[in-house]
């Protein structure tokens, strides 16, 4: 059997392996993973993007750091 696509006539074994062919390329697509950015340690230990320029402004950059001290010192608590 098959079926008329576009005016062609196209096999079932075609359609079968276009579909299998064309999920197993999304699968391994999806799965392949996204970009790793470095990540250092500052003194503290916290981690800190090595990214330049993340931060607008330096109250930003010190209230994230800060913010991620208090975090860890509840997690060493816990």
């Amino acid at each position: 059997m098959s079926y008329r696509i576009a005016g062609r006539l196209i096999k079932n074994e075609y359609l079968a392996i276009g579909v299998l062919t064309s999920t197993a390329a999304i699968a391994y697509a999806s799965l392949g993973g996204g970009s790793k950015k470095a990540v250092a340690t500052d003194k503290a230990g916290s981690i800190v993007d090595s990214v330049k320029g993340t931060f607008k402004s330096d109250d930003e950059e010190a209230f994230v750091r800060e913010f991620i001290a208090k975090a860890e010192k509840e997690e060493a608590k816990h």
